[in-house]
C-alpha cells in the first residue's frame, strides 16, 4: 500500500472554514447577480433578452439554487456516507489510520458546506422573493442511481466512493469563476469562495484515498471502476439540459420557448479532459487504464487517445 500523507492532520483546526471563518451573511445591498453570467449562456438568448429584466435575474437565481441544492444533497447524501465508510473501514481493506481519521474531519467540512448552501437558498429567497424549486435534481444523482442499479447493492459502496472521487477531483467551473466575478453578489462570492478553499484539501484527500484503495480491489471491482469512472466524468462535464428546462419553466417561459432556448444557446465549451485532468492523472498513476478494456471505455468517452 502507498504511504499515506495526510493533507488534513495538524492543519484542520487552523484552516478549515467551519473552524476559522464566520458564516457568510447576506447584508450588502446593490445591483448584483446571484450567479455568474459567464456560466449561463442562456441568459443572452434572444428569448430571454425579450423578457423583463427580472426574468433574467430569476434565471441566475435559479442557477444559484441549483448549485446550492446540488451541493447540499451531494454532501449529505453521497459524500458524507462515503466518508463514514472510509472512516469505519472500506471493503475490508487495511486503510491507514490517519486516512480514516481525516475522513471524519472532512465529514464535518461537508456538513458545514451543506448548511451554508441551504442557508443561502433561504436568505436569497427571502431577499428576492424568487421561490426555490424543490424538484431540482442534479444529473449526477440520476447517473449514480443508474450505476447502482446496474452493479447491485453489493458494489454500491465502491460505486459511491468512485463517484465521490470523481466529484472531488474534477476542476469546477463554478469554483473557478464565481468567487472572482465582481458582478456576483458578495454573499455568494464569499460562500462559494470558502467552499473552494476547503475543496483544495478534499481534493488531496480523495486523491490519496483512491491511491490507497485501488490496488486492493478485486479484478471484478476494478472492472466496475473502469466502467463507472468515465461515465461519472461525463455526467459532471456535460450540460444538464433537463435541469435548464425546469429553470426556464420556473422563470415563466413556455415549453416551446424553453426548448428553443435549450437548443439555441451555445453551450459553454467544456473540455472533459481538461476538467478531469487531475482525475485522469490519478487513474493513470494507479494503472487503471493499463487494462485494455478499461482503456477502451476511457477512449469511448473521449477521455484518452
Amino acid at each position: 500500500m502507498h504511504r499515506y500523507k495526510s493533507a488534513v492532520n495538524g492543519r484542520w483546526d487552523r484552516n478549515a472554514t467551519v473552524r476559522v471563518a464566520p458564516r457568510p451573511i447576506h447584508a450588502k445591498e446593490g445591483h448584483f447577480d446571484y450567479f455568474s453570467r459567464k456560466l449561463v449562456p442562456a441568459v443572452n438568448h434572444p428569448i430571454l433578452l425579450q423578457q423583463p429584466t427580472d426574468a433574467q435575474q430569476a434565471l441566475l437565481i435559479h442557477h444559484n439554487y441549483a448549485f446550492s441544492r446540488a451541493t447540499s444533497k451531494l454532501e449529505t447524501d453521497i459524500l458524507n456516507p462515503t466518508l463514514l465508510t472510509l472512516a469505519e473501514g472500506f471493503e475490508n481493506l487495511p486503510l491507514p489510520e490517519d486516512l480514516r481519521f481525516d475522513a471524519r474531519s472532512i465529514y464535518a467540512d461537508e456538513s458545514y458546506h451543506a448548511l451554508v448552501a441551504e442557508d443561502g437558498i433561504r436568505r436569497i429567497a427571502a431577499q428576492t422573493g424568487v421561490e426555490f424549486m424543490t424538484a431540482l435534481t442534479p444529473e449526477g444523482y440520476r447517473e449514480l442511481d443508474r450505476a447502482a442499479a446496474e452493479f447491485g447493492h453489493e458494489h454500491f459502496p465502491l460505486v459511491r466512493f468512485l463517484f465521490s472521487f470523481v466529484l472531488e477531483t474534477l476542476v469546477s467551473d463554478t469554483f473557478t469563476v464565481v468567487p472572482d466575478d465582481p458582478a456576483v453578489h458578495p454573499f455568494v462570492r464569499e460562500s462559494v469562495g470558502q467552499h473552494r478553499k476547503d475543496e483544495r484539501v478534499h481534493h488531496e484527500f480523495f486523491r490519496a484515498a483512491f491511491r490507497a484503495i485501488w490496488p486492493g480491489l478485486s479484478p471484478r471491482e476494478k472492472r466496475i471502476g473502469a466502467a463507472v469512472i468515465p461515465r461519472f466524468i461525463q455526467t459532471f462535464t456535460e450540460p444538464d439540459d433537463a435541469q435548464l428546462r425546469m429553470i426556464l419553466w420556473a422563470v415563466g417561459l413556455s415549453a416551446a420557448e424553453a426548448d428553443a432556448v435549450v437548443t439555441g444557446s451555445a453551450p459553454l465549451p467544456v473540455d472533459g479532459r481538461a476538467a478531469a485532468r487531475f482525475t485522469l492523472r490519478y487513474c493513470r498513476q494507479a494503472g487503471v487504464t493499463k487494462d485494455p478494456e478499461a482503456a477502451r471505455l476511457f477512449r469511448m468517452a473521449r477521455l484518452i487517445d
